[in-house]
């Protein structure tokens, strides 16, 4: 990460390439009022468009917490969308930000990892995914 102390300098990942695979996809839900969700993708930039996997994102406060549920296609269908084969495992995690902070200063997860129908005891942090 940049240093954030630079409103002109954004997330991106050295190196970063969709043509090679070497990208994170992005989807974000967003609280306020009329706000819509976002799909995009990071490579050497932040781009906040041109995702097609996710579906939907809602969300609803339940007393003091916040519960957000995403969902999203399995095939890669658009730019900066990662395909979700079964038996692969997947590296993810995630971001709070907290009321106008401009997306610059936010609480993020230490890594989690998910595999679809692939079971892994031995890996800390892991969740198996079932197809419903």
């Amino acid at each position: 990460m940049k240093d954030g102390k630079d409103d002109k300098k954004t997330k991106y990942i050295k190196g970063g390439d969709l043509a090679t695979g070497k990208f994170m996809d992005l989807i974000q839900f967003r609280s306020g009022k009329g706000e819509k969700p976002v799909d995009g993708y990071v490579t050497t930039s932040r781009e906040m468009k041109d995702g097609k996997g996710l579906i939907k994102a809602e969300g609803k406060k339940e007393g003091d917490k916040w519960v957000v549920t995403f969902e999203r296609t399995l095939a890669s269908a658009g730019k900066g969308d990662h395909t979700i084969a079964a038996g692969k495992v997947y590296n993810f995690g995630f971001a709070v930000h907290e009321d106008y902070s401009n997306a610059r200063y936010h609480y993020v997860s230490l890594g989690y990892q998910f595999g679809l129908n692939k079971a892994d005891a031995g890996v800390k942090n892991y969740i198996n995914v079932v197809k419903q």
